[in-house]
This record gives C-alpha cells, sequence and structure tokens, in this order.
C-alpha cells in the first residue's frame, strides 16, 4: 500500500497548533521519523520495533507518548490516528473506485451494439476527434488518457487499481511536466508491476 501512496498528507496549521509543539525539538524530529517509517510500514508498527529503531532516543520517544502524540494499544502497538485515517480513507477511496470501474464497465459493454462499423468519411472522422475530447478517462496539468488508451493498458494485463495507482504517481512526481504523453508514460512506469490477468473487463466508450 505504501508502494501505491508514497505519501502521506502533512497540515502545518495543525502541526503549529498541536500538542507536538510542547516537546521538545529532538522529539519532533522523532516524530517525523516515526511517521515515515510506520507509512512505509502500512500503518503497523509495535512499541518493541520503535524503540530498537531509535535506541537512542528513548527519552524522547518517552515523551511523545507521554504527551499523548502517539498512542499505545493493548498489544503494545504503536497507533498514529492521522496517519490511521488517511490510510483508511486511501483504502475506501481505491476499493469504491475498483467496484464502481467493474460493474460500470460490465454495465456498458452490454449496451454495444453488435454491428459492424462502416468506413468514416473525413467529416465524420472529425467528429470522432471532437468526440475524443469529451472521453477523457483522466486528466490533470497538461496531462490527458482517453478511455481507450486506458483500456489499452488494461489489455496489456494490468488490472484498473494498478493503472489509476500509477496515474497517482505520475501526478505527485515533481518533475511530471517533462511528460508528453501520460498513455506512454504510464505504460512504461507499469512495466515495472507485475501483471495481473482475469481482472475487471475494460472501460467502455
Amino acid at each position: 500500500m505504501a508502494k501505491e501512496l508514497p505519501y502521506f498528507k502533512y497540515f502545518p496549521s495543525e502541526w503549529v497548533t498541536g500538542d507536538i509543539t510542547l516537546c521538545t525539538m529532538e522529539s519532533q524530529g522523532l516524530f517525523m521519523n516515526i511517521c515515515s517509517y510506520y507509512w512505509m510500514k502500512n500503518c503497523s508498527m509495535s512499541l518493541a520495533n520503535a524503540k530498537q529503531r531509535f535506541s537512542k532516543y528513548e527519552s524522547q520517544l518517552n515523551q511523545l507518548i507521554e504527551f499523548d502524540i502517539i498512542k499505545i494499544d493493548n498489544e503494545e502497538n504503536i497507533i498514529i490516528n492521522f496517519l490511521d485515517n488517511q490510510m483508511n480513507e486511501f483504502i475506501n477511496v481505491a476499493e469504491k473506485r475498483a467496484i464502481a470501474g467493474a460493474k460500470g464497465g460490465k454495465a456498458k459493454a452490454k449496451q454495444l451494439p453488435k454491428i459492424a462499423k462502416a468506413k468514416l468519411s473525413y467529416k465524420d472522422k472529425d467528429k470522432d476527434k471532437d468526440k475524443d475530447k469529451d472521453e477523457i478517462y483522466r486528466s490533470f496539468l497538461h496531462l490527458k488518457i482517453l478511455i481507450k488508451e486506458n483500456n489499452k493498458l488494461i489489455d496489456l494485463g494490468y488490472n484498473q487499481k494498478q493503472i489509476d495507482s500509477v496515474y497517482d504517481s505520475i501526478e505527485n512526481y515533481k518533475q511530471n511536466k517533462k511528460y508528453i504523453s501520460l498513455y506512454l508514460t504510464a505504460k512504461k512506469w507499469l512495466e515495472k508491476e507485475p501483471k495481473k490477468l482475469k481482472v475487471p473487463v475494460p472501460l467502455s466508450i
């Protein structure tokens, strides 16, 4: 999950007005390190693991626990509420997208007329180009990808959840301004992902 969402939200206003500012600067720095490790481990980290990893800063860790910045459950696991909330929100959104994509794709596929397509005239081709502008699956900044291009990625053996995750990563990549085609960029990034066959049918136009 951390690979699919390699960042978490940070709100400066909540930081400077929160109890964390009552802790020493060393404790504040330790908290950010724990948050990063906690997130990379899918919001799962034991107190023993934290003490072992940050053994030189046990007093700072105790201060974070004392000020209730970090909570400990009955099984001696660390709990960081704001990160848990973000992780749950991301999981819920990902699951809803996957379900909606599968249902929507199947419903639209049934509605497609089973007729052969006649050759398009130049006028018809122009209309298709205009139509494509409205059939965008996703767009951000200067990049966009059409539904039919998204379907090509699915045909390559990737599922929609993988593809959406790559789109998210590209959107949040600081140097994405250098990319020209979202389809080609996503295809290249997906080559590093394992293919998962027999996935939900492609989105239909």
